[in-house]
C-alpha cells in the first residue's frame, strides 16, 4: 500500500472512530464516513469491504497498541518476585489507559468501548470479547494473586466495576461536572485517585474474609473447648 493510500486509510479510520462514538454502529452510515474522511464512499468500501469490518477494525487499530502496553505491565508483575501489590496491578490497567486519553481521539475511543460493551448486540459482535477480554482476564488473574486472601468472587465484582469505572472517567462524558458544580471538573480525575479508591476497596474485601474466617475460627474452637468441658464433666 502506498503512503498515499494508508493516509486515506487512516483519515477514514479517525473520523470513523469519533463518529461511531458519538452514534454508534447503526447511526451511522457510509456516505457520513466518506463526507467526514472528504473521500468518495467507494473508497470506504474499497480500503474496508463492509460498514461492520470498519467498525472492528477501529477497534482493533487502537487496541493492539494499548494492550501490548497493559500486557508489558502485567507480565512483568507475574515475572517479578512475590505477590504484585494491589496498587501495581490496578495501575498496570490504567496507566495505558490515561495515556492514550492524551493522544487525539483518545476520549472518542474510550467513549466507543463504553458504547459497545451496553450494546445488547456486543455478544454476537464479539469485538470487546477478541480485543478486551483476553487481557481483562490476565488482569483478574493478576488481582487474585496479589490478594491470596480474597474471596476470588468479590476480586473479579470489585475488578469488573474498576473497569467501568476507568471506562466512565476515559469517556469523559461531562456528568461529574453537572452533578458537583464547582468541585470536580470534567476531564481532570487522576489515575491515582481511582487506584487509590479501588485499592482500598478490594482490601476491604480480603479484610471481610479474613474477619469471617477468624469468626468461624473462634467458633470452632468454643464449640471444641465446650464438647471437651461437657466430657470432663461427665
Amino acid at each position: 500500500m502506498s503512503a498515499r493510500s494508508q493516509d486515506k486509510r487512516n483519515t477514514i479510520l479517525s473520523h470513523s472512530e469519533e463518529l461511531f462514538a458519538n452514534f454508534g454502529l447503526h447511526g451511522v452510515s457510509i456516505r457520513d464516513i466518506a463526507d467526514a474522511a472528504g473521500v468518495p464512499p467507494a473508497l470506504v468500501l474499497y480500503h474496508f469491504s463492509t460498514k461492520d469490518n470498519l467498525y472492528q477494525e477501529v477497534f482493533e487499530s487502537r487496541a493492539r497498541d494499548l494492550n501490548t502496553s497493559r500486557e508489558k505491565a502485567l507480565r512483568s508483575l507475574a515475572e517479578g518476585p512475590g505477590q504484585p501489590e494491589i496498587e501495581e496491578v490496578l495501575h498496570a490497567l490504567a496507566r495505558p489507559w490515561f495515556r492514550v486519553r492524551k493522544v487525539r481521539g483518545g476520549v472518542s475511543y474510550a467513549r466507543l468501548i463504553a458504547r459497545e460493551v451496553s450494546d445488547p448486540d456486543e455478544a454476537s459482535r464479539g469485538i470487546i470479547a477478541k480485543t478486551m477480554d483476553p487481557i481483562a482476564k490476565r488482569f483478574f488473574q493478576a488481582l487474585i494473586r496479589a490478594m491470596p486472601d480474597a474471596d476470588p468472587s468479590d476480586v473479579h465484582w470489585a475488578g469488573h466495576y474498576f473497569i467501568a469505572a476507568l471506562m466512565m472517567m476515559m469517556a469523559n462524558t461531562g456528568r461529574i461536572q453537572r452533578l458537583s458544580g464547582k468541585y470536580c471538573r470534567a476531564g481532570r480525575s487522576s489515575e491515582q485517585q481511582i487506584v487509590n479508591f479501588f485499592a482500598t476497596a478490594l482490601r476491604g474485601a480480603a479484610a471481610k474474609k479474613r474477619g469471617k474466617a477468624a469468626r468461624e475460627g473462634a467458633s470452632r474452637r468454643n464449640h471444641s473447648e465446650r464438647r471437651i468441658a461437657a466430657d470432663e464433666t461427665v
